[in-house]
């Protein structure tokens, strides 16, 4: 596509005016060296580049179903328990807890929390089986009195069919400051996906308790207009995936439409969007978003090993 080529076209044209500005850099100081001083500089800069990306480059994944927005995006290595208050209607609120504390387990107490809760046991990976007469079953309530789960070995990069982890826990619920349980329930990133909070009743209030991977939130929110897949004809082969969405910021007054494809990414406040996969049906897009502060670095390498 056209409209792919001339960001890339820029970025190069920056990086070869930064090389020529050091070609004669080094011309000055190095004489006859000075090109294999210039592409030897390129490619630590590239190496550079990519331990700059290993260590420093944020990833996370945004889904949006057709028609919908979403405003947060997600991190499939972490897992957060979320205690959600929805009795107001103009906003809820929800109070999290990160990973490390779910691995370590045991008792967490919180002026923010409006109970005490245990981690009796957690699962960095799991899969879950239907209850059977004479189980063995933690859970005291919700769903976890009709599945059980049980830990799984951990995803790699070689594992066929899963690429990510699925962690689940089971948790008690105890009166703050008191060892009274108000029962223990099983918490699953396979629930949570399924729409499926486990509630936690105190006094007259009702709580949502849900796992879920971890969220960090934005101060704008994209919208999915419209999702297009198209496949070779007579074969299941993707040729084409797109999301018009729209992207609204109202600290910076932004308000505008955007195609994001599969080669041509969408770049905002200095992360890039992109089309990264999607969920059978056609109506749900998922975004992959990048934040990495070295992007520059290998258009710039590029244009000094070519000068």
């Amino acid at each position: 596509h056209v409209d792919a080529f001339w960001p890339v076209f820029w970025r190069l044209i920056r990086g070869g005016v930064a090389a020529f500005v050091l070609l004669v850099g080094c011309w000055l100081l190095f004489k006859k060296r000075a090109g294999m001083v210039l592409l030897h500089s390129g490619i630590i800069i590239l190496l550079v580049s990519e331990i700059i990306t290993g260590y420093f480059a944020v990833e996370g994944q945004m889904r949006i179903p057709e028609g919908e927005t979403a405003n947060y995006i997600y991190h499939t290595r972490y897992a957060e328990l979320a205690l959600t208050d929805r009795s107001d209607p103009e906003e809820d609120q929800v109070v999290v807890i990160p990973h490390a504390l779910l691995e370590d387990e045991g008792l967490i107490q919180n002026d923010q929390l409006p109970v005490d809760i245990r981690i009796d046991r957690f699962m960095k990976n799991s899969d879950l089986f239907q209850v059977t007469p004479g189980s063995d079953n933690p859970a005291t309530t919700g769903d976890g009195l009709r599945v059980l789960a049980k830990e799984a070995s951990e995803a790699s990069g070689a594992s066929a069919g899963q690429s990510v982890d699925f962690p689940a826990a089971y948790v008690t619920i105890l009166k703050k400051g008191t060892d009274e349980a108000l029962g223990t329930h099983l918490v699953s990133l396979i629930l949570s996906f399924q729409n499926k909070a486990q509630k936690v009743i105190l006094d007259d209030k009702t709580y949502d308790l849900d796992l879920r991977f971890k969220r960090t939130y934005k101060p704008y929110s994209i919208h999915l207009i419209d999702f297009e897949h198209d496949v070779y004809v007579g074969t299941e082969t993707p040729k084409n995936f797109s999301s018009h969405v729209r992207i609204q910021d109202k600290d910076r007054g932004v308000d505008r439409e955007v195609n994001i494809w599969m080669n041509n990414p969408m770049r905002y406040r200095g992360e890039t969007f992109y089309q990264s996969s999607f969920e059978p049906g056609d109506q749900v897009t998922i975004l992959q978003v990048v934040d990495n502060v070295g992007w520059m670095m290998p258009y710039l390498s590029c244009m000094i090993v070519g000068m």
